[in-house]
């Protein structure tokens, strides 16, 4: 097999290189033909096409594919692709049968679904006129719908994620209009590609109905909303700058035509940032991105919200008031140790706490949930490649007033995830390996420790 994908490689290199060298055939210093009678007026400038310049044209900026420019107006395109492989402890790992003791067999639709998946496949489409308008459209084919309450396994479809426009007037001052990342929960707004695991932290992901007793356990994440925004940034200093972001949505479901009552719900975030920034893709509009720096690089953030979630049809509608506050913590520092030997570290972590006030009974549930990690290069001056480990912690009900429930419901649940990623500075790739013990208290406790690897490949 190895042979095979030598001789192929060496094929597609043969082929790439004959494309290139076909369209480069034409040198500058060959004299132009012109296709029309030469008229005896002063000549304007000669332009030169692509297939004869004499120098390559800029690079676009990371995350812009230009396509046209006219008249100030620029059209362009990026994305990825993720593909990946799980595998649970319960009933079988790696394909492997495993003993089934008491605690394994309580409920079958746990641990019981390993193999192979499509985490992402985006496509983003931008549009931006004269810097201050820009509009971005993403589609992703790797949304999941269940249509059954019960089945761990969904049905994969096409759907629609960002969807919204802006206009920036000044930087104190940009207006976001449309479908979005409301600015709350800082994991959630981390870029896939920015991330040192396969999947995001316990607390923003919550348990997904195939990986713990229960069915669905929600995390923190919001999702995408559709609303309006406005946030900004004031430099403070050379190396420091503070940043905001408040924003109104429906505060229901963005696949929802209109919001699930009558008021919105209110999101707020700021953040002091210091060190030199590079731009990084947007998942949202507010975006915590884990950049590349050189010395020290820092963010702390505090966010909030408040949204009055409502389910059924009037007479019988119920509305729960919900209210939550974030902190959070962002630092890269790259260090010159021993010998030049270079070393970078990166540490991120949240706290997240949040009450409801149910709507029947007078019944006050607090969750508290957060994470911690810290990623280092294991070879000194090589950023490729980084081992990580996180610990994540969430609580959806560590205190209750009122109301009755089960030992499921008032369980807590903590990851302790070892990963590796590897990214090499010169291909667009990115593979992720993690090892996820999880520890659930009560009823909830199952085998379900879980291997997770993925693939990513980006196009921008």
């Amino acid at each position: 097999m190895g042979r095979s994908a030598g001789v192929a490689l060496c094929c597609f290199v043969l082929l790439f290189s004959s494309l290139a060298l076909a369209q480069t055939a034409a040198s500058p210093g060959e004299p132009v033909v012109p296709a029309e009678p030469v008229v005896a007026v002063p000549a304007p400038p000669v332009v030169l096409t692509p297939s004869v310049a004499p120098a390559p044209a800029p690079t676009p900026p990371p995350g812009i594919t230009a396509l046209t420019t006219k008249n100030g107006f620029k059209l362009s395109f990026d994305g990825y692709l993720t593909a990946g492989f799980t595998t649970s402890t319960a009933g079988r790992f790696f394909f492997i049968p495993t003993k089934d003791d008491n605690e394994s067999v309580r409920d079958p639709n746990v641990g019981r679904n390993d193999g192979f998946g499509i985490d992402d496949a985006r496509i983003n489409l931008r549009a931006s006129y004269k810097e201050r308008l820009y509009a971005r459209i993403g589609l992703d084919a790797s949304v999941v719908r269940y249509t059954d309450a019960n089945s761990p396994s969904g049905e994969v479809t096409v759907g629609v994620k960002n969807a919204y426009l802006s206009f920036k007037f000044h930087n104190l001052a940009t207006l976001w209009a449309g479908r979005f990342k409301p600015p709350f929960d800082m994991e959630s707004l981390t870029p896939v590609f920015e991330q040192y695991f396969v999947r995001r932290a316990l607390e923003s992901r919550g348990v997904v109905r195939n990986e713990g007793i229960g069915n669905d356990l929600h995390g923190f994440d919001q999702g995408y909303q559709v609303g309006m925004m406005l946030s900004g940034s004031q430099a403070l200093s050379r190396r420091q700058s503070l940043e905001y972001a408040l924003a109104v949505t429906n505060g229901s479901k963005a696949t929802m035509s209109l919001n699930d009552n009558d008021l919105p719900a209110v999101y707020a975030r700021m953040s002091l940032t210091t060190g030199k920034e590079e731009n990084g893709d947007e998942e949202g509009p507010a975006t915590q991105n884990n950049k590349k720096t050189e010395g020290l690089y820092s963010v702390l953030g505090i966010g909030g919200f408040y949204n009055r979630v409502s389910s059924g049809n009037a007479p019988d509608k119920i509305s729960d008031d919900v209210g939550a506050a974030s902190f959070d913590a962002t630092v890269n520092w790259r260090m010159f140790h021993f010998r030049g030997h270079r070393w970078m570290f990166r540490f991120r972590g949240q706290v997240i706490y949040q009450l409801t006030d149910r709507d029947i009974g007078n019944v006050k549930e607090h969750a508290l949930g957060g994470h911690a990690q810290l990623s280092v290069n294991i070879i000194p001056m090589w950023d490729d490649l980084f081992l990580s480990y996180r610990y994540a912690y969430y609580d959806p009900r560590f205190r209750r007033t009122g109301g009755t429930g089960t030992s499921e419901d008032f369980a807590r649940v903590m990851h302790h995830t070892v990963g590796l990623r590897y990214a090499p500075s010169n291909w667009p790739i990115i593979m992720l390996l993690d090892y996820t013990r999880s520890l659930e208290e009560g009823g909830r406790s199952i085998p379900n420790d879980i291997v997770a690897l993925a693939g990513q490949v980006l196009f921008r």
